[in-house]
Protein backbone atom coordinates (compact mmCIF):
# COMPACT_ATOMS: atom_id res chain seq x y z
CA UNK A 1 0.00 0.00 0.00
CA UNK A 2 2.87 2.40 0.81
CA UNK A 3 3.83 2.11 -2.93
CA UNK A 4 0.39 3.42 -4.14
CA UNK A 5 0.53 6.23 -0.92
CA UNK A 6 4.10 7.50 -2.59
CA UNK A 7 2.90 7.70 -5.94
CA UNK A 8 0.32 9.64 -5.38
CA UNK A 9 2.61 11.75 -3.23
CA UNK A 10 4.63 12.03 -6.35
CA UNK A 11 2.20 12.58 -8.80
CA UNK A 12 0.74 14.98 -6.52
CA UNK A 13 4.46 17.32 -6.15
CA UNK A 14 4.14 17.06 -9.93
CA UNK A 15 0.64 18.40 -10.80
CA UNK A 16 1.86 21.97 -10.26
CA UNK A 17 4.68 21.70 -12.88
CA UNK A 18 3.76 21.97 -17.18
CA UNK A 19 4.25 18.11 -18.51
CA UNK A 20 3.52 16.68 -21.98
CA UNK A 21 0.09 16.06 -22.48
CA UNK A 22 0.80 12.02 -21.84
CA UNK A 23 2.63 12.49 -18.87
CA UNK A 24 0.03 14.85 -17.53
CA UNK A 25 -2.76 12.84 -18.11
CA UNK A 26 -0.87 9.55 -16.63
CA UNK A 27 0.33 11.50 -13.85
CA UNK A 28 -3.72 12.58 -13.03
CA UNK A 29 -4.65 9.04 -13.51
CA UNK A 30 -1.95 8.03 -10.63
CA UNK A 31 -3.16 10.44 -8.26
CA UNK A 32 -7.39 9.65 -9.20
CA UNK A 33 -6.10 5.81 -8.84
CA UNK A 34 -4.58 6.31 -5.74
CA UNK A 35 -6.60 8.38 -3.78
CA UNK A 36 -8.59 5.61 -2.17
CA UNK A 37 -5.73 4.15 -0.95
CA UNK A 38 -3.94 7.38 0.35
CA UNK A 39 -7.08 8.45 2.40
CA UNK A 40 -7.05 4.45 3.50
CA UNK A 41 -3.81 4.74 4.93
CA UNK A 42 -3.68 8.18 6.28
CA UNK A 43 -7.01 7.08 8.42
CA UNK A 44 -5.56 3.95 9.53
CA UNK A 45 -1.89 5.05 10.56
CA UNK A 46 -3.60 8.37 12.36
CA UNK A 47 -5.83 5.41 14.29
CA UNK A 48 -2.57 3.55 14.94
CA UNK A 49 -0.27 5.93 16.18
CA UNK A 50 -3.05 7.20 18.61
CA UNK A 51 -2.82 3.87 20.02
CA UNK A 52 0.56 4.22 21.01
CA UNK A 53 1.10 7.99 21.47
CA UNK A 54 1.25 9.81 24.20
CA UNK A 55 -2.08 11.98 24.39
CA UNK A 56 -3.25 15.11 26.54
CA UNK A 57 -5.51 15.82 28.50
CA UNK A 58 -8.10 16.61 25.65
CA UNK A 59 -6.96 13.50 24.14
CA UNK A 60 -5.24 14.73 21.19
CA UNK A 61 -1.47 13.29 20.20
CA UNK A 62 1.34 15.12 21.46
CA UNK A 63 3.21 15.74 18.65
CA UNK A 64 7.31 17.31 19.46
CA UNK A 65 8.90 19.78 17.61
CA UNK A 66 10.01 17.58 15.35
CA UNK A 67 6.66 16.45 13.70
CA UNK A 68 6.68 13.36 15.86
CA UNK A 69 5.01 12.02 18.48
CA UNK A 70 6.34 9.89 22.05
CA UNK A 71 4.94 6.82 22.67
CA UNK A 72 2.79 6.62 25.86
CA UNK A 73 4.96 3.83 27.25
CA UNK A 74 8.74 2.82 26.81
CA UNK A 75 9.71 -0.10 24.92
CA UNK A 76 6.04 0.42 22.15
CA UNK A 77 7.85 1.46 19.88
CA UNK A 78 9.03 -1.52 18.33
CA UNK A 79 5.22 -2.79 18.51
CA UNK A 80 4.42 0.17 16.77
CA UNK A 81 7.07 0.04 13.93
CA UNK A 82 6.19 -3.86 13.16
CA UNK A 83 2.23 -2.63 13.18
CA UNK A 84 3.14 0.27 11.01
CA UNK A 85 5.19 -1.47 8.56
CA UNK A 86 2.32 -4.67 8.42
CA UNK A 87 -0.11 -1.65 7.14
CA UNK A 88 2.50 -0.18 5.06
CA UNK A 89 2.62 -3.86 2.97
CA UNK A 90 -0.60 -4.29 3.31
CA UNK A 91 -1.23 -5.70 -0.93
CA UNK A 92 -3.52 -3.60 -2.83
CA UNK A 93 -4.81 -4.89 -6.28
CA UNK A 94 -3.87 -2.44 -9.10
CA UNK A 95 -5.62 -2.87 -12.23
CA UNK A 96 -4.51 -1.21 -15.46
CA UNK A 97 -1.02 -0.23 -14.25
CA UNK A 98 1.75 0.22 -15.41
CA UNK A 99 0.45 3.52 -17.57
CA UNK A 100 3.21 4.66 -20.29
CA UNK A 101 4.54 8.17 -20.71
CA UNK A 102 7.08 9.78 -22.70
CA UNK A 103 10.13 10.29 -20.37
CA UNK A 104 10.84 13.98 -19.80
CA UNK A 105 14.07 15.72 -20.16
CA UNK A 106 14.53 16.10 -16.54
CA UNK A 107 13.21 14.68 -13.65
CA UNK A 108 13.69 14.10 -9.97
CA UNK A 109 15.06 10.69 -9.07
CA UNK A 110 12.34 10.85 -6.31
CA UNK A 111 9.27 11.05 -8.65
CA UNK A 112 10.89 8.29 -10.58
CA UNK A 113 11.82 5.85 -7.71
CA UNK A 114 7.96 6.68 -6.32
CA UNK A 115 6.19 6.38 -9.71
CA UNK A 116 8.19 2.82 -10.03
CA UNK A 117 5.31 0.24 -10.97
CA UNK A 118 2.54 3.23 -12.00
CA UNK A 119 3.88 4.91 -14.88
CA UNK A 120 6.64 3.27 -17.25
CA UNK A 121 8.94 5.81 -18.59
CA UNK A 122 10.08 5.36 -22.08
CA UNK A 123 13.06 7.21 -23.93
CA UNK A 124 11.61 10.69 -25.39
CA UNK A 125 12.34 9.84 -29.21
CA UNK A 126 15.24 12.02 -29.38
CA UNK A 127 17.05 10.35 -27.06
CA UNK A 128 15.54 6.65 -27.79
CA UNK A 129 18.31 5.48 -29.87
CA UNK A 130 21.28 6.09 -27.62
CA UNK A 131 20.53 6.63 -23.81
CA UNK A 132 24.05 7.68 -21.85
CA UNK A 133 24.58 6.98 -18.72
CA UNK A 134 21.60 3.82 -18.15
CA UNK A 135 22.42 0.23 -18.52
CA UNK A 136 19.59 -2.49 -17.74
Amino acid sequence: MINAVNAHIAASDMYGFQWPYGLALALAKVKRRTEDETLFFVEREKELAMEYAETGGDGRMLITPDGTFSFREPGMGAEYARRRRELCETEVCPEGWPLRAAAPAEMRPEWIDALEGFIEFTEPPDEAAGAKGVSQ
